[in-house]
């Protein structure tokens, strides 16, 4: 019994080495194969990874390139001039632009009021931008605020009174309207090559902003006047420019476009990319020229409710009009641009209450 139960656990030991070395075998095989597969594996990342190799440390690159021009752009926000009147030399041959550039004062006459010397030539000129040769393109409403008959000439002069004050103002209402779809248009094409150049990110108006109207233009050739009662300038006469304090208003048509971006570096990038642009331009190759601009950002600006933003006043060659007797009207007019900041949009949406109430647009006159 001992002998066979000998026998027995011999042989169950054999049993148990031989499965041993069975999966020995098995673990081994696995394992090779394994490697192998791993081998295969690696030897495919490589292959696709290899022509991205070093990409990650270029992109670290961009990156850091493009943030370091964000960081300039800030520091160009911040050192603009507060405001600065800036007329091409060769403009300067013009005493009345040479005039402009020495004072830092920006005004603008258009062709059609310099014709303007007696009642008549009132009458007809207002006539001209009011009837057009195409009568298709006739204004209406508040966008035509000049005469279309001598009856309704008369009627302003001799029945309201109106003064020459009035139909000058009457007459930049309805040239301004000419101007500004033409105007919107234009900015819109010189933005939109900055942002596609630079692949920005750009917000424009979807329809075209309103020109100011008449009773604005009216209030705000009374400011005019109090600030620039007496003043001279070249080719005007005393006459002429006692009754034309509406053409230092320039912002009768305007626009704003918003510079977007994720963060403020980036907008302010944005900002002064589309800035460059409309520097670059000129009434040869665009139909533009940059005159004037005032930067909310300069020190010792402090705007409403911490209010900012960047504003260009551009003369913009538009074309002509042709009026019902076929004399054509240039159509050249300054006008205005805002650039804003993303951050600084949503501020100014719920500010225009409080700029009508800051500047009186609620008072009532107490009757005595």
């Amino acid at each position: 019994e001992a002998a066979e139960a000998a026998e027995a656990n011999r042989a169950e030991a054999e049993a148990e080495a031989g499965e041993a070395s069975e999966a020995t075998e098995a673990t081994e095989a696995q394992e090779a194969k394994e490697a192998g597969e791993a081998k295969e594996a690696k030897e495919v990342v490589e292959a696709v990874e290899a022509p991205y190799r070093g990409l990650g440390e270029v992109m670290y690159m961009v990156d850091e390139s493009e943030a370091r021009a964000a960081q300039v752009a800030c520091q160009k926000l911040l050192d603009m001039p507060k405001d600065i009147v800036t007329i091409p030399e060769k403009w300067q041959a013009d005493p009345f632009w040479r005039k402009v550039q020495e004072r830092q004062v920006l005004r603008y006459d258009p062709a059609w009021s310099l014709e303007i010397c007696n009642g008549i030539s009132c009458f007809f000129q207002m006539l001209r931008l009011g009837v057009p040769q195409d009568p298709h393109a006739k204004l209406v409403g508040d966008q035509a605020c000049v005469v279309s008959s001598i009856a309704h000439y008369s009627q302003l002069r001799q029945v309201l009174h109106a003064q020459m004050k009035e139909l000058y103002a009457r007459g930049y209402v309805t040239y301004s309207n000419l101007c500004n779809k033409a105007f919107q248009d234009k900015m819109k094409q010189i933005v939109a090559r900055a942002r596609d150049d630079s692949n920005l990110s750009v917000g424009m108006p979807e329809e075209p902003v309103a020109a100011k109207r008449l009773q604005r233009i009216l209030e705000k050739t009374i400011e005019a006047e109090d600030e620039r009662a007496g003043w001279d300038w070249p080719d005007r006469s005393e006459n002429y420019l006692r009754h034309t304090y509406c053409f230092y208003i320039l912002d009768t048509v305007r626009m704003s476009f918003g510079c977007k971006g994720e963060t403020v570096p980036e907008q302010v990038h944005c900002c002064m990319r589309v800035l460059h642009e409309f520097q670059q331009c000129s009434v040869e190759t665009d139909g533009v020229q940059l005159l004037r601009t005032k930067s909310g950002f300069a020190a010792g600006v402090a705007g409403d409710g911490g209010y900012a933003d960047v504003k260009l006043l551009l003369y913009a060659d538009l074309g002509k009009h042709v009026a019902f007797d076929g004399t054509e009207i240039p159509l050249r007019i300054i006008g205005e641009v805002q650039l804003i900041l993303e951050g600084y949009e949503a501020v100014k949406k719920r500010m225009h209450l409080v700029y009508e109430v800051n500047r009186g647009s609620f008072d009532r006159k107490r009757r005595r």
